[in-house]
């Protein structure tokens, strides 16, 4: 995709990609170039914390909205089931499914 967005996510059901650090929608122009749709998808600061005595870090996800205006994406915040679903997948991404997903402060 090019440095300009950095990395990308692809959603395994739409197939649309997705800049993580902007949260930005791409799509391919007809010249080829990859272009910024706008904003499609919050973003959340994620933080690795190490745990003595485990071999990977936990990782925290601040998932708030607090001071910032909607999106189309928040309709789909407060469904429950995707935070087993994220675990889910990183599980399958992961060596080993011991790390914790924690929710920060919600509107």
């Amino acid at each position: 995709m090019g440095d300009a967005f950095g990395h990308v996510i692809v959603c395994p059901w739409h197939k649309y990609r997705i800049a993580l650090k902007s949260g930005e929608g791409l799509f391919r122009n007809l010249q080829g170039e990859w272009k910024s749709k706008g904003l499609k998808q919050r973003t959340y600061p994620v933080e690795l914390r190490t745990v003595p005595g485990k071999d990977s870090p936990d990782v925290y996800v601040n998932i708030s909205t607090e001071g910032s205006d909607p999106i189309a994406s928040d309709e789909y915040m407060d469904r429950s089931y995707l935070i087993e679903e994220f675990r889910s997948a990183h599980c399958s991404l992961a060596s080993s499914c011991d790390r914790s997903v924690s929710q920060g402060s919600r509107p």
